[in-house]
């Protein structure tokens, strides 16, 4: 295979699709190549950013080395920063795969963080310590990506949700909202069907069983097994992008409320929806000329893969393995989210469609080619004889 500089669009994907975004607490150079560019970039955002330093991975293995932070409200020095890091500890001890909750970008002094969920057993101290930090970040709404409540199992330190009654005491004072999406395994349909879900339909269940929606779906709704009332057991569906939609608006709606201020958002790992609903709301910001705007169209690019997914360890290889192209969809769907409504400032829908489908058409491009180029190579891989 051609070699790539993992400094290019083309050269980071290279290495995306050709290495495993592991855990290890050692750090190859081209990662280390890509973490430079990527903090460089967050820098024409936000000027002499802080950073936490996650040094040999201690805090979290599967997060950036360093993490920078948005200079906003109790991130405004280093020093202040630095008296929240042993909060971010506590945070790491709380959530499962220790994916404590960290601020990515921001929108009017509003933090936008991401996580994992909270992880069962947890102490009493580390969740005290985890609720403050959220309240030191002016955290006020937390958004829940996770499809159903898990069942507690200590010795993976899987938790339930911040109103679940082990955590609900500490966790009172924000609000929570459930948008409960399966993304991974819809989306295997997404290149089955030529990389077009318009006409895709997602299956629901309702009751004890599933996360109730914070959004009303019930006029979008349709029985797909029998007439009878609606069960734990019952299944029914709604218009893919549909769902999509309105729960992308609601995102929009949390942020632009003068009486919310900084969102938490996670799911289970916080590694596949979590950077899914993290990037659309970034490029809609992008596209509304409200972040990122000093960003070409290849810069833009680059940041959003590096950042939001390979840096945070979405495992694309894996995902790739079972069909499904989470990534390749963050690109594509935004071109459903260009109305008028999703917008934050009212930028008119034709600017903000062309926006996003040039940087569909530009990422496409690269992304095509490079995943042609690699699954070329497998078929073709010679296999010695036993």
């Amino acid at each position: 295979m051609t070699l790539f500089n993992p400094l290019s669009t083309k050269g980071l994907l290279k290495t995306y699709l050709t290495q495993v975004t592991g855990t290890s607490r050692q750090v190859s150079r081209s990662y280390l190549e890509i973490l430079k560019k990527t903090l460089s970039l967050f820098g024409k955002d936000y000027e002499n950013y802080n950073v936490i330093e996650n040094k040999k991975k201690v805090l979290c293995p599967s997060y950036p080395t360093v993490i920078p932070l948005p200079k906003i409200g109790v991130l405004s020095t280093q020093n202040e920063t630095a008296k929240l890091q042993e909060h971010f500890e506590s945070s790491s001890k709380v959530r499962f795969r220790q994916r404590f909750a960290v601020p990515v970008f921001s929108y009017q002094d509003k933090l936008i963080c991401r996580s994992s969920c909270v992880r069962s057993g947890s102490s009493f101290g580390d969740i005290s310590n985890e609720a403050y930090l959220l309240k030191q970040l002016e955290v006020t709404t937390i958004i829940d990506f996770m499809k159903k409540p898990i069942n507690p199992r200590p010795n993976l330190g899987i938790g339930l949700t911040e109103l679940d009654p082990e955590f609900q005491n500490l966790y009172k004072d924000f609000s929570v909202s459930y948008l409960p999406w399966d993304a991974v395994q819809t989306l295997i349909c997404f290149r089955k069907l030529g990389y077009d879900v318009s006409n895709l339909q997602f299956p629901m269940f309702e009751g004890s069983c599933y996360n109730k929606p914070s959004v009303n779906l019930d006029k979008y709704l349709k029985n797909i097994t029998s007439d009878q009332p609606f069960r734990s057991s019952h299944k029914r569906e709604i218009p893919f992008l549909k769902l999509l939609q309105l729960y992308f608006q609601s995102c929009i709606d949390k942020l632009e409320n003068k009486n919310h201020s900084g969102l938490l958002i996670h799911c289970k790992s916080g590694w596949d929806r979590t950077p899914l609903f993290i990037s659309m709301i970034r490029l809609s910001l992008w596209a509304d000329g409200l972040l990122h705007s000093n960003f070409s169209l290849d810069e833009l690019c680059y940041f959003v893969i590096a950042y939001d997914w390979y840096l945070f360890h979405h495992r694309m290889l894996h995902r790739l393995k079972n069909k499904s192209e989470i990534l390749h969809f963050t690109f594509y769907v935004m071109q459903f989210l260009a109305k008028t409504n999703f917008s934050l400032n009212n930028t008119n829908q034709n600017i903000r469609l062309k926006k996003f489908l040039d940087l569909y058409n530009h990422f496409k491009n690269n992304y095509l080619q490079i995943l042609q180029m690699v699954e070329f190579n497998k078929s073709n891989k010679y296999n010695p004889p036993c």
